[in-house]
């Protein structure tokens, strides 16, 4: 979390200071968010700040995040193990489970809308 303070402190300083930030997990958002108060930005006016994994902390830090069902996808781990398990047959095939990620919207971002088009227009 202090890694992530120090690294956002250097990325808020850019001449070119980014609109939003996307943590690799929600323990480094919580740095960034430590660093955009320190300098006194406004989160989500100033910058926009989402993490990932919707650990229980994030909201109580009113974190924007993303669910990745860890609790879910524990529960289907060790339900194939226990099959296999009670078998005694390892299956040849891996098993591919693919769960939705789920945005969870909370105080830390907004829409934003600049003056620069996405796409320019081909005049």
């Amino acid at each position: 979390q202090e890694d992530a303070r120090q690294l956002a402190h250097t990325i808020f300083s850019l001449p070119q200071r980014p609109t939003a930030i996307f943590a690799a997990i929600d323990t480094l958002a919580f740095g960034v968010l430590a660093a955009a108060q320190d300098i006194g930005l406004r989160v989500p006016d100033d910058v926009g700040v989402i993490g990932f994994d919707d650990i229980q902390a994030a909201s109580y830090m009113r974190l924007t995040t993303i669910n990745q069902q860890l609790l879910t996808s524990g529960r289907m781990g060790a339900q194939l193990m226990l099959d296999w398990l009670k078998d005694g047959i390892y299956p040849e095939e891996r098993h591919r489970i693919q769960l939705p990620l789920e945005v969870v919207q909370r105080a830390t971002t907004k829409a934003y809308y600049s003056d620069t088009s996405l796409f320019p227009s081909s005049d």
